[in-house]
């Protein structure tokens, strides 16, 4: 055990607001009947709810360390990437192509849109690439949850994961995705204002003119004083984590998810933007600022995500912690979100479409809510690997970007053209995925290749070329052999589809029914 920190005031704070975590879920209990319910929360959430809480799952414990530790690296370089270009551009292309699909084609998950668009295999690798990332985001938020628990309470790091689990777990089976939306609409608002009262006390404890001379030279977007990449300039390292960040949107179906719980196809694309981005920006850039000051009075800190608890303890009075932590904490509740989402993937992916096809609502919802909370164990696998990396962060980039970000090529490219044929998206995925995979392996375990090849930011701008290249290729052989997809098998799975329409045909249905409608009225008026 370490050193206790926290008063009883502290205590009865802390455990006020992660208890009624739990409480609260209990008044959602009936939205749980139904899979459309559980997952997209019954597609009845206001606008203005969907984009609060759509920030929200930027504001959950692992994304506070991600944007803290990214600016301890890099500076104001990596809120750039994350912000203004990979956030804004990710949600830009939801809005104006994918949601609009996703809405007309009626879809739970953004997996089952692809296998409408192109088969069923690439239904099953973008499944199972989602379940092997939020796997790794888990466990960035169970480390993050322990290393505050560690430092503040003294508990151990394990008893630490074990305690925050199990209370946004059992919440998220309680209520499902409503109680997920509405809970993370009242943790954005304290996660908020503790990020903002911690930046308050660190800027007090060091003097407002000490710390801005020290983090100026980093508040620079692209030009900062440190080589991101050897040999390549900031520019191009910039492109690759642009599009590690602008495409998690668009292939996290927990992002997704929150927009389909919109009433209405409009509601979901405006939530994107507002209050979306204003949200996100008012509780990035405390952690921004904090990540970049902390590399000059913490530095060498491994993780860096230690920062974070070194800021709590060295500036913030004892009887304001438990308020801190257990708002930070709070949004743990994301931790039980992404369980949830990694459950539907697995339930309607794969166990509805393959196992057991035409089972009950009920059985499909109780299998859900099983699988919620066996997710939970599964990612601790991956936080020794975390802890011996720069930041906790740095696993999601090399996963994501040597086998995931292909798969944001074919919704774009999907939802816009009808070019692109069945067999495109998987090959051209599978061939990207197999790239980057190779490059990680062969650079860690067997030969050092030069940076410009195997860096974890370079890696996704090759895979996304060799993605849309190889889609291209296959495209052009099968609507040469098989010619292309029928026009009527892609009304509402592709959002700029123009069909083909038969004036003399429509006119003459239109002539028919007409002459039907006016038999009708003459009989009617007959015998009346």
């Amino acid at each position: 055990m370490g050193e206790m920190l926290l008063n009883a005031f502290d205590i009865v704070a802390l455990v006020l607001i992660l208890g009624a975590t739990w409480i609260y879920s209990v008044l959602f209990r009936k939205y749980t009947k139904s899979l459309e319910e559980f997952y997209v929360s019954g597609r009845l959430v206001p606008w203005w709810m969907v984009g609060i809480d759509l920030a929200s799952v930027a504001l959950d414990i692992g994304n506070l360390y991600f944007t803290l530790t990214w600016c301890y690296a890099w500076g104001l370089f990596g809120f750039n990437q994350n912000m203004p270009w990979g956030w804004v551009a990710g949600s830009w292309f939801l809005s104006m192509w994918v949601i609009p699909v996703f809405f007309r084609s009626g879809v739970i998950t953004n997996t089952t849109w692809l296998e409408k668009r192109f088969d069923p295999a690439m239904r099953q690798y973008a499944a199972w690439m989602q379940i092997l990332q939020r796997s790794v985001v888990l466990a960035g938020m169970l480390t993050g949850i322990a290393i505050l628990f560690e430092i503040s309470t003294g508990v151990s790091f394990w008893e630490g994961i074990a305690i925050a689990a199990a209370i946004s777990v059992i919440a998220t089976v309680v209520g499902g995705k409503l109680y997920i939306m509405a809970s993370e609409v009242v943790q954005a608002v304290l996660s908020c204002a503790a990020a903002w009262v911690l930046f308050a006390f660190v800027l007090k404890g060091v003097g407002w003119n000490t710390f801005w001379q020290e983090v100026g030279p980093y508040l620079h977007w692209v030009n900062v004083p440190i080589q991101i990449i050897p040999g390549v300039p900031n520019w191009i390292a910039f492109i690759g984590l642009v599009l590690v960040c602008a495409t998690y949107g668009i292939i996290n179906q927990e992002y997704i998810s929150k927009v389909l719980s919109g009433r209405s196809e409009w509601e979901a694309r405006t939530a994107l933007f507002f209050p979306n981005m204003l949200v996100w920006s008012v509780w990035m850039l405390p952690f921004a600022f904090m990540g970049i000051y902390a590399r000059i009075i913490y530095p060498g800190v491994q993780p860096a995500d230690y920062a974070l608890g070194y800021f709590i303890r060295d500036f913030i009075p004892i009887g304001l912690m438990g308020f801190i932590i257990g708002s930070f904490i709070a949004t743990s509740a994301d931790f039980g979100a992404t369980t949830q989402v990694i459950s539907s993937l697995f339930t309607i992916d794969f166990w509805k479409r393959y196992i057991k096809k035409d089972a009950p609502e009920e059985y499909y919802v109780k299998l859900g809510k099983i699988l919620t909370i066996a997710w939970c164990i599964i990612p601790a696998i991956w936080v020794p690997l975390q802890m011996r990396l720069p930041f906790v962060a740095m696993l999601y980039i090399m996963v994501t970007g040597a086998m995931i970000t292909p798969t944001f090529i074919p919704y774009i490219v999907g939802s816009s053209s009808k070019f692109f044929s069945r067999k495109s998206a998987f090959i051209g995925c599978l061939v990207a995925g197999v790239y980057g995979l190779a490059v990680q392996v062969v650079d860690r375990f067997f030969y050092d290749l030069p940076p410009w090849v195997a860096h974890s930011w370079m890696v996704p701008i090759y895979t996304s070329i060799i993605c849309i290249v190889v889609m291209v290729l296959v495209s052009l052989y099968e609507n040469r052999t098989k010619g292309p997809i029928p026009d009527e098998e892609l009304i509402g799975v592709v959002i700029s589809k123009r069909l083909n329409i038969n004036s003399d045909k429509v006119q003459s249905i239109l002539a028919e029914r007409l002459h039907k409608l006016m038999s009708m009225n003459v009989i009617s008026g007959g015998v009346s």
